[in-house]
């Protein structure tokens, strides 16, 4: 296939709204989604400095910290951040369903990264950007591969819908098992610190226990706690000595985190794979087993039951971090233990279920991803 570089087929849209901006959907660099290329969440807020026109079949580049793969096509006309270059589909050259894929390959966001320039928050310009190389097919392929791709992106959307809703169809029965979130704020006759133990994680200089080397025990810090499960990646290490000076911050399976600052509230279990790491800059709790079953706590800390609490907690405070008292004086119904065993169950069973449409999506994805390299590559 003959190799074409991208500014021959595609070039930098530069018009701006001098007027007013009232009606005009707002996307900023927020709006747009790692590795997403439908645009989902924009601001009808048009009190904001963005001047940048974009025109629907546009493709929204992310071109501030281009590592993090944010390319998006525009569904409407708007206006956008100057971070934002928005480019156009030269119809003569390339399909301009096809384009978005091209700037989704992760090929390009390599050559991105390459030509970003800056420290603090590299970015890339359109006059490097452009000269990206690639191989294009010729016009009744760009359409097999467009139809094949889009197709793709619908059952990868789906994938996620249902997963969303599997989330959504536990958070409904915890609901219809243990009372709403109002309900229980109103009436619940416990706090945390009567079923749980909670302490901080390291909080006073924890990178001077850091191995420098990247070997030693993995750490837990708040990028390693996602919503009812536990992120494995991003790791910081500690020495051995740092290990033997910390001991009381040492997390064991059972015990549940809470994140204290960015997304409050977020939390998981240790695990029994995870047991015996050390804990920077989180709410630590050790569930009373007699009381509370750690699955439970960690699900009313997630939910709105819990969420809603740490929120009007955080809203009435000048300190930065969610802390230990507040968390102790969290409201929190306790079920027997019976019930909140069925509940745990059920949430295992949903995480199964979780586990396969996500090794669905993930062969998906990959599959995807090769068709894209290897015939826009």
């Amino acid at each position: 296939m003959p190799k074409v570089l991208l500014g021959d087929v595609a070039g930098e849209r530069k018009e701006t709204c001098k007027g007013s901006k009232a009606g005009y959907p707002i996307v900023g660099l927020e709006h747009l989604t790692p590795e997403e290329i439908t645009l989902t969440s924009w601001s009808e807020d048009s009190d904001n400095t963005f001047t940048k026109m974009f025109h629907k079949g546009d493709v929204l580049f992310g071109r501030r910290r281009a590592y993090l793969k944010k390319a998006a096509v525009a569904p409407f006309d708007g206006i956008c951040s100057g971070d934002i270059t928005v480019l156009e589909a030269k119809a003569e050259k390339i399909l301009p369903e096809l384009l978005p894929f091209v700037i989704q390959n992760d090929s390009l966001f390599d050559f991105a990264v390459g030509k970003s320039a800056g420290s603090l928050s590299p970015r890339v310009k359109w006059e490097h950007l452009k000269n990206y190389e690639f191989e294009l097919p010729d016009m009744e392929k760009q359409r097999e591969l467009a139809e094949l791709l889009w197709a793709m992106d619908e059952a990868k959307k789906a994938y996620r819908q249902l997963l969303a809703a599997t989330d959504e169809l536990v958070k409904s029965q915890f609901v219809e098992m243990f009372g709403d979130p109002d309900t229980v704020i109103a009436t619940a006759q416990n706090t945390v610190s009567d079923i749980a133990d909670v302490q901080v994680g390291l909080v006073i200089k924890p990178t001077r226990f850091y191995a420098s080397n990247g070997i030693g025990t993995p750490a837990f810090r708040s990028l390693n706690v996602s919503s009812m499960m536990i992120n494995d990646s991003d790791w910081v290490y500690f020495t051995d000595k740092g290990m033997k000076e910390n001991p009381r911050t040492i997390a064991h399976t059972g015990d549940v985190l809470v994140v204290r600052s960015g997304y409050p509230g977020t939390s998981c279990v240790v695990t029994p794979e995870y047991d015996g790491r050390n804990v920077i800059d989180l709410l630590i709790a050790h569930p009373k087993r007699e009381k509370m079953l750690p699955e439970f706590l960690c699900a009313f800390t997630n939910y709105p039951h819990g969420k809603m609490q740490i929120e009007s907690m955080q809203r009435g405070i000048a300190q930065k971090h969610f802390n230990v008292s507040f968390y102790n004086s969290m409201k929190i119904v306790v079920p027997p233990l019976e019930a909140q065993q069925i509940f745990i169950n059920l949430l295992k069973q949903s995480d199964k279920s979780k586990f396969a449409l996500e090794q669905a999506l993930a062969e998906l994805t990959a599959t995807y991803k090769s068709i894209i390299a290897a015939n826009l590559g």
